[in-house]
């Protein structure tokens, strides 16, 4: 099974982009997730951005979720 994210955005500024709520978006919703074979779907590492859970001692503890 392959997924994938699928928002309704909308730019507020050059700065600023909202989700908005699905029914917001014309047309079709584009499907989140497919069937696939499994030689069609390779296995791989997806690292997301840094983000910081916390402080410990007056440090930042960073992580990273990888799929």
């Amino acid at each position: 099974m392959k997924t994938r994210t699928v928002l309704c955005l909308q730019r507020i500024s050059q700065e600023e982009v909202v989700t908005l709520d699905a029914s917001e978006c014309p047309g079709e919703q584009p499907p989140s997730e497919r069937q696939c074979k499994r030689s069609n779907c390779p296995s791989m590492w997806v690292a997301e951005d840094w983000t910081e859970v916390g402080r410990k001692n007056g440090y930042v503890c960073p992580f990273s979720v990888i799929f």
